[in-house]
């Protein structure tokens, strides 16, 4: 009986004995760090724009490098090159008995989320005079709240499109614009007030 007894006691021992190395062994092993989705991923999807598009026939997607024109966005806006990647898209919304809509988007990732708050300050500032070869005259700016982002909207006049809608936000580390035009203003309004919370979410993929 007392030899059972000893028998217990030791594989109880040896038990957690193997259980504190196997804990020791999990501690010391790094963590696997969750990869960094690609800015692409975090844009919005062109079927997304046509769900939330009343009438929407058919989206074709504007053709060319998406970290190109992501670059030559920033230089219209008048944005220094100083983010770590950017990337860029633009549709054409075809709208049934309608004149269509065109709809951009371009994000931005910088080295910190200081930078990217300094460059969305300086957006909002200089986009009344920003370098895109014409003047273009802000009629209303609203500020809300979107989710842990930092956001406007403005609503602008612009020589050649007419009135422009602009969602302007940054989160953590990431800057994003997106434009609406359209020939109805009230229209460009309301797609861009329905495409803004989809925006929103994808950005938060990035956590």
């Amino acid at each position: 009986m007392k030899s059972n007894w000893k028998m217990v006691l030791i594989g109880s021992i040896l038990l957690v004995l193997v259980l504190v190395g196997v804990s020791s062994v999990v501690r010391a092993m790094p963590s696997q760090a969750q990869p960094v989705p690609s800015l692409n991923d975090l844009l919005l999807r062109p079927e997304d724009i046509c769900d939330n598009v009343a009438g929407c026939e058919e989206i074709v997607k504007g053709s060319g490098d998406s970290t190109e024109n992501a670059k030559k966005t920033a230089e219209s806006l008048g944005l220094p090159i100083d983010y770590q990647e950017g990337a860029w898209f633009h549709v054409v919304v075809f709208v049934k008995d309608d004149s269509p809509l065109v709809i951009g988007q371009a994000i931005y990732r910088y080295k910190s989320k200081k930078e990217a708050i300094a460059r969305y300050e300086q957006l909002l500032k200089g986009l009344p005079n920003a370098p895109i070869g014409r003047e273009t005259s802000i009629i209303s700016t609203s500020e809300g709240p979107f989710k842990g982002i930092k956001g406007q909207v403005v609503e602008a006049q612009d020589p050649e499109w007419g009135v422009v809608y602009w969602f302007i936000g940054v989160r953590e580390e990431l800057l994003t614009v997106l434009v609406v035009f359209s020939d109805e203003g009230a229209k460009g309004q309301g797609v861009l007030k329905q495409l803004v919370p989809m925006a929103v979410e994808r950005m938060a993929l990035s956590r």
